[in-house]
């Protein structure tokens, strides 16, 4: 089963031109992993939204997820925001999330504006799991340091979590 798939959101302006790795999301996919979390992952960064669209709609109906995680930076928050309308469209039971550094600093506008149930601030590695964690357990997500949600119409902000402090880990 796959608890969650991670997604290396289209970037609007470089396409296919795009260099670089998505080192980020993988050392989430690979913490969702370590925990004992089903993880698929979803490329799309060097890929337009409108060519890369059938392909994330295969793999979320492939996978169903229980949830979708979206790396948002400020370029490509526009293919972010499609993708996660899509993922209620197809699933709206599915939970998604999302984190980088656009989605840190606009938290709230994207807990308003966007298909968005959860925005990780800052590093995201130990707050996936434990959001994986409370989801599977069907717990609270008070206890999640570090993320914000909609509760009854109102953004929730949980403290922020300590940075992890052993990189190696």
């Amino acid at each position: 089963m796959t608890d969650i798939l991670i997604v290396n959101s289209s970037s609007e302006e470089y396409g296919e031109t795009a260099t670089g790795y998505p080192l980020g999301v993988c050392y989430l996919a690979a913490a969702a992993e370590t925990a004992g979390f089903g993880t698929a992952f979803f490329d799309s960064y060097r890929t337009p939204w409108p060519a890369a669209r059938a392909g994330f709609e295969k793999i979320l109906r492939e996978t169903r997820p229980l949830a979708v995680g979206f790396s948002c930076l400020s370029f490509n928050r526009n293919s972010a925001r499609d993708a996660a309308r899509l993922v209620k469209n197809i699933d709206p039971g599915a939970v998604t999330i999302f984190g980088g550094p656009h989605a840190t600093p606009m938290q709230d506008q994207i807990l308003e504006n966007y298909d968005a149930d959860i925005v990780v601030r800052g590093e995201g590695e130990i707050t996936l799991v434990e959001i994986l964690r409370a989801l599977k357990n069907g717990d609270p997500l008070d206890g999640v340091g570090g993320i914000g949600f909609k509760r009854d119409g109102a953004v929730v902000r949980t403290p922020d979590r300590e940075f992890i402090s052993d990189l190696d880990s």
